[in-house]
């Protein structure tokens, strides 16, 4: 009997574990990808819980930041958290306050916050977009901070009466483009730019006057704190949007951004973003300097932020994809790349036949072309 038993016993889990490797391959094969998976979290309560679950692990910052102090005295200061997500804490020496900027984090960035001051009160917060790891650390702020306090984010992401929204992002001041937010001595300009999620935000703070310092430089005035909208060398995927929606993206960068910008993304991909640069220009001086750069603070575990917006010109690809630059060694070797490319193989016949010059004339189909080959470039990275 004993026998018998352990023969259905061995031949249960002989089954179970076949079984297993089949549905294993058959997700593999059939399942959903990897965007679809982080897709499904990010517009899911599930999402959060599987954020907060994963900070368990991640208590030791991922590098070594710097805090940068503006001319009217404020203090930019960097949080690291997670693998590679940045957040920050605007801090008013003047006034003992700050405000809270993508904020997932709460227990670390409560401790960085009192660590600068024990007494800080926390008078607002600032979400870019609605993805967990930007804005899961709301819930827990607001649960001991005054009712009144001050969340913001896109009327997009947060929609007013969005039940994901109400019980779980807790943005109670949602905010159109180019609309002036003001927190104390603080001011910041919302910049709407759907691309990375439909209502993804940029904020622009006004750092103050201009001044020189004393070896003849000047200090910023503008400091624009991106989100997953614009990495150092790279920007973010393109989750709920398409390549339309960069190239309005990269024009709105432009219109809104002085090129002396100190720019403060959500992320830390440098060194993996200008590799990839380097693919398609390996000839660019500065996006050389720039990986070499960033390769040293990698091994240091150094943060490589902030960056400048007159810099990000030089190197970062997504904004360097022009008409005029279409004979340069970037736009070619992307144009190769995706011709060949399973996914975009027919998808290039605009670019193709503009850099071939078959139109001419009075037609102008420049944007059409921009627009497919910072599609193909995102889609060559997605791969990469």
């Amino acid at each position: 009997m004993n026998e018998i038993h352990e023969f259905l016993t061995l031949g249960f889990w002989k089954m179970w574990k076949i079984g297993l490797a089949v549905a294993t391959a058959a997700l593999i094969r059939f399942g959903p990808t990897r965007e679809q998976v982080f897709m499904a979290l990010a517009n899911s309560p599930i999402g959060y819980y599987v954020f907060r679950y994963g900070l368990k692990d991640k208590t030791t910052p991922h590098c070594r930041t710097e805090t940068t102090t503006t001319a009217t005295g404020l203090e930019i200061i960097p949080v690291p958290y997670g693998s590679d997500n940045y957040g920050y804490i605007l801090y008013d020496p003047s006034t003992d306050s700050a405000v809270l900027l993508d904020a997932a984090d709460a227990t670390t960035f409560t401790a960085k916050l009192r660590s600068r001051s024990s007494s800080a009160k926390i008078t607002g917060i600032l979400t870019t977009h609605h993805h967990w790891d930007h804005s899961a650390g709301n819930l827990t702020l607001t649960k001991g901070l005054n009712p009144s306090v001050p969340v913001y984010g896109s009327y997009i992401d947060f929609p007013v009466n969005g039940f994901i929204n109400y019980f779980w992002h807790r943005v109670n001041k949602q905010v159109d483009h180019l609309e002036t937010i003001r927190i104390g001595n603080i001011q910041v300009k919302a910049i709407l730019v759907p691309c990375h999620t439909r209502g993804s935000l940029i904020y622009l703070l006004d750092m103050g006057p201009e001044k020189k310092n004393g070896d003849g430089s000047e200090t910023a005035r503008y400091a624009a704190f991106t989100g997953d909208a614009l990495f150092v060398g790279g920007c973010g995927r393109f989750f709920e949007g398409s390549s339309k929606d960069m190239y309005k993206l990269v024009q709105t960068l432009h219109s809104n951004l002085p090129k002396g910008t100190v720019l403060f993304p959500g992320h830390e991909y440098s060194k993996t973003n200008l590799k990839f640069a380097l693919d398609y220009e390996p000839g660019n001086e500065a996006l050389q300097a720039a990986y070499q750069d960033a390769v040293a603070k990698a091994e240091s575990r150094t943060a490589n932020i902030p960056s400048l917006f007159a810099n990000e010109l030089l190197y970062n690809p997504y904004l360097r994809i022009q008409m005029s630059k279409k004979n340069g060694e970037l736009w070619q070797k992307v144009v190769r790349k995706a011709v060949s490319h399973p996914s975009l193989k027919g998808k290039m016949e605009v670019t193709l036949n503009v850099s071939n010059g078959i139109f001419g004339g009075a037609t102008d189909l420049s944007k059409d072309a921009e627009t497919e080959v910072l599609g193909a470039l995102r889609k060559l990275k997605d791969d990469y």
